[in-house]
């Protein structure tokens, strides 16, 4: 880890020639960037080290991407509250995420353009550490959080808490739609339509076929950020149609929730909502070993292969996992599941 000592934005380029702007006081990874010994750099403080020092202090973490990843960040926010009461936290990230905690007290978002004007002491740029998990060496079994507090010097967080609070008025509309599916006498299910990237996901057609089988045992909900139509089948459509907070209420409130590895999987680690993750690329241990209540649908077993995070190393791009993998089995293994989460 270096610390920019600078007084100003540097930017460096990272090993794939992206820039990287670096803000003054913000540690980051050095293995990320060319040019790691350039003069500005300094070595880096651990999270630890500063809190201990000053338990008054401000910090800043900065994360632009990915839903599920800035979620990560909630239990170590927490783990902050609890042992150093009087921290301030910011959290630096883009406009699509500039809402997501308004919810919550415990954290102060910022728009990452207006960071030369927020009073921080020091500052942890993230953008890119949990991604180790690709690199095919030992963080590629670790959990992301694990990554996280390893970054930044602190302990592991034995039971991490989630958190992704919404309002009232959230909680009653989410309540409302549940409570009238709950009329037919089955489970409520909300079943995430997409993974968060394209190899992570089953295509349409197979989610719609999986569900077919699954509106026999229960009542099922879609959702997604985007669009998607499914036809004549009998769910309640709601992808496209909810906010974040929306999600996380619905989420909250269903009896289970069925999804691939997106950002739905860490809202239902928030709401401790009990899931069936149906996981190709990634591994079960990496995704669902702070999550209480689960039942993990392996793909990649199913077509002979075995997790690569997103590598492709085996299948050489054919992503036999998510394509090859049996509707039928699927849905075999949900049924399943939903019983086990549901009456046992």
């Amino acid at each position: 880890m270096k610390l920019c000592g600078s007084n100003v934005i540097e930017v460096f380029y990272s090993k794939h020639g992206d820039p990287l702007e670096i803000y003054p006081r913000f540690c980051f990874d050095e293995s990320m960037v060319l040019s790691p010994a350039a003069p500005c750099l300094n070595k880096g403080v651990s999270l630890l080290e500063q809190l201990e020092k000053n338990p008054e202090s401000s910090v800043c973490f900065l994360r632009t991407y990915a839903l599920g990843d800035i979620l990560l960040l909630t239990p170590i926010i927490n783990w902050i509250r609890d042992k150093y009461p009087s921290v301030k936290v910011y959290l630096a990230t883009v406009p699509k995420f500039m809402g997501l905690f308004k919810y919550w007290d415990a954290i102060e978002t910022v728009d990452k353009r207006n960071l030369p004007f927020i009073p921080y002491e020091i500052g942890y740029y993230l953008d890119g550490v949990v991604e180790r998990d690709h690199s095919g060496n030992e963080y590629s079994y670790k959990h992301r959080l694990d990554i996280y507090c390893e970054f930044l010097g602190i302990p592991q967080i034995k039971d991490p808490m989630f958190s992704l609070p919404y309002g009232e008025i959230e909680k009653s509309w989410a309540e409302g739609i549940v409570r009238e599916l709950r009329d037919c006498g089955k489970p409520v299910v909300a079943v995430q339509v997409a993974g968060s990237t394209a190899i992570k996901s089953l295509s349409l057609d197979k989610v719609a076929n999986i569900s077919e089988r699954l509106c026999d045992i229960c009542s099922l909900i879609f959702v997604h950020e985007a669009k998607e139509y499914f036809g004549e089948i009998n769910a309640m459509n709601l992808t496209g149609m909810t906010d974040i907070h929306q999600l996380a209420a619905l989420i909250d409130s269903v009896d289970v929730v069925v999804t691939m590895d997106s950002g739905v999987l860490w809202i239902a680690h928030a709401t401790k909502t009990p899931v069936i993750a149906m996981l190709g690329p990634t591994r079960e241990a990496e995704r669902l070993k702070y999550h209480r209540n689960y039942v993990a649908v392996n793909l990649s077993e199913m077509v002979g292969c075995e997790p690569c995070f997103e590598r492709m190393t085996r299948c050489k791009g054919a992503i036999n996992c998510m394509k090859s993998s049996s509707a039928e089995e699927i849905a075999t293994r949900i049924e399943e599941g939903i019983k086990k989460l549901v009456y046992s």
